[in-house]
């Protein structure tokens, strides 16, 4: 993700503290990002990805990943998402690791799939 971010940053010819403000957290934390020391809060994805105008990150290959990508997409933490779907936590998170396959709410994932992003 910092690799992403300091090449738009350079490409904008923007200061560091100018991206963070655009972003909404402090210049501390978006030079931890920028540097690969800490990784974004799911809340800050979606922000990221209209900065940089794509997802940097992998494409999903398997259906566990399509939904933590989707989740990331959208900003939601597990808790968050699971009650948009209407699923328990637990049972998003054995989604999100490959351990379950979602099979009565197949439709509920495939409706959150289908969610676009908010700006």
């Amino acid at each position: 993700m910092g690799e992403h971010l300091l090449k738009r940053r350079v490409q904008r010819g923007e200061l560091q503290r100018e991206v963070a403000k655009q972003l909404g957290v402090t210049t501390d934390t978006y030079l931890l990002w920028e540097k690969d020391r800490t990784n974004p809060e799911v809340r800050n994805y979606p922000a990221i990805f209209r900065l940089l105008g794509y997802d940097p990150l992998p494409a999903p290959s398997t259906l566990a990943d399509r939904i933590r990508r989707k989740r990331l997409q959208l900003g939601l933490s597990r808790k968050g998402a699971a009650t948009l779907i209407k699923v328990d936590e637990g049972t998003l998170a054995r989604w999100e690791s490959g351990e379950w396959k979602p099979r009565m709410s197949r439709r509920k994932v495939e409706i959150f799939l289908g969610m676009k992003p908010t700006p």
